[in-house]
């Protein structure tokens, strides 16, 4: 059993080669990581909530790729303009991940910096709104929807 999922930039993703190189890392569950960190509370409205979340849905991608004998790394990306995306599944998914309970474009700014670069085929918003949508090409899905 793993301790912890470490998540890195990929290579090859345009202005990952000009980003940031920190690696990312999740342990291998929400409540492991809050029952360490002596979390008492969590407040829906907090840092750590989202935090949370997006470590809960990269377990659920793990979990996929895992079962699915894929292959492929999981990752993230960010561009030295400051744009991140919170998950890249191999060369052909991108996941950007909000707790939010309404999402709009705006909040898949990093999806469209890294659609301009081609590194992905599709794109996902995963959050927390229970409208699914699709506007410049991102696919806005509620969490309990979204399979890579």
């Amino acid at each position: 059993m793993d301790v912890h999922v470490q998540i890195e930039h990929t290579p090859g993703a345009g202005s990952w080669r000009r980003g940031h190189q920190t690696a990312k890392f999740y342990l291998f569950d929400p409540g492991v990581t809050h029952e360490l960190a002596g979390t008492t509370t969590l407040d829906r409205n907090s840092d750590l909530y989202g935090r949370s979340f997006e470590q809960f849905i990269g377990m659920e991608l793990r979990a996929h790729t895992s079962y699915a004998r894929t292959g492929e790394p999981l990752c993230f990306w960010r561009s030295t303009h400051g744009y991140e995306v919170d998950f890249l599944v191999g060369g052909r998914i991108a996941v950007e991940v909000k707790a939010s309970r309404k999402v709009s474009l705006r909040d898949a700014r990093g999806l469209l910096a890294l659609k301009e670069e081609k590194a992905a085929k599709r794109f996902f918003l995963v959050s927390e709104d229970p409208i699914a949508a699709r506007r410049e090409g991102i696919e806005f899905l509620p969490y309990r929807q979204a399979a890579p």
